[in-house]
């Protein structure tokens, strides 16, 4: 940390001077963490990670960038070897899952740059995609940028940006735009429970079955009989509520 800091006051001024430049640190994904048995090694990465945040909010606007790269375990590196034999290496790489991709389009975007748009299902890893792209064309890839414009039934073009949501608030009309909690939720299925109930789900209480017909459902919404909605909840072949992310009282 002592040659960042040092390189850090030697260059940062003249860039400061010209009102343009950019300083990127290595840091790692063990400085966002205690790190047992790397006490010291995680606690520079921390100052790394805590020492271009800082910067980076005192030269905001001046024409100067601060970046914190933060990877994690990464294969073949020999870390752990050169560490003194680090469990480091057990940890593994990213785990192969089936994923859907329906639509992929590729479009050149400027010198060694390539657009990707790409319409997917839940769990696919979008860097692993940028990964896959530039094996698979013998150069390499990474994510430059990285957008997503649709979730669900949310399209970015429904959005709002900060500053309109700061105008809105100030006009206090900013309810106008929250949406509901269970409106992510509307493709799913719903339980309808007693108020009892309801309170009982929401102490994380799994809720028997009852003598009406139910259907199993991966992630179902909850309501109590006054109309309102308690959190999202499993329901298994039997019939019992399992609660899984309950909302407050």
């Amino acid at each position: 940390v002592e040659a960042l800091v040092a390189l850090t006051a030697l260059f940062l001024p003249g860039m400061l001077l010209r009102g343009q430049g950019g300083i990127v640190n290595t840091s790692s994904a063990a400085g966002m963490q205690p790190l047992p048995h790397y006490a010291v090694y995680g606690a520079t990465k921390a100052f790394v990670n805590s020492f271009s945040q800082a910067l980076w909010a005192e030269v905001r606007g001046r024409g100067v960038k601060i970046v914190a790269i933060c990877p994690g375990p990464v294969a073949d590196t020999r870390f752990g070897q050169r560490a003194g034999g680090s469990s480091l290496d057990k940890f593994p790489g990213l785990a192969e899952r089936r994923v859907a991709v329906h639509d992929l389009r590729l479009e050149p975007a400027g010198p060694g740059l390539l657009s990707v748009r790409v319409h997917c299902g839940p769990g696919t890893y979008v860097r692993s995609l940028a990964r896959d792209i530039g094996e698979a064309i013998g150069c390499g890839a990474h994510l430059a940028a990285l957008r997503r414009t649709a979730s669900g039934s949310f399209r970015v073009e429904s959005a709002v940006t900060l500053q309109e949501l700061e105008t809105l608030a100030q006009a206090g009309l900013v309810e106008e735009v929250i949406l509901a909690p269970d409106e992510g939720l509307a493709g799913s299925g719903a339980a309808i429970v007693t108020v009892e109930r309801g309170q009982r789900l929401r102490h994380g209480v799994t809720l028997p079955p009852v003598a009406r017909e139910s259907w199993p459902a991966a992630a179902a919404r909850v309501y109590d009989a006054g109309g309102s909605f308690l959190g999202v909840t499993r329901v298994d072949e039997s019939g019992r509520i399992w609660p899984l992310k309950m909302l407050p009282d």
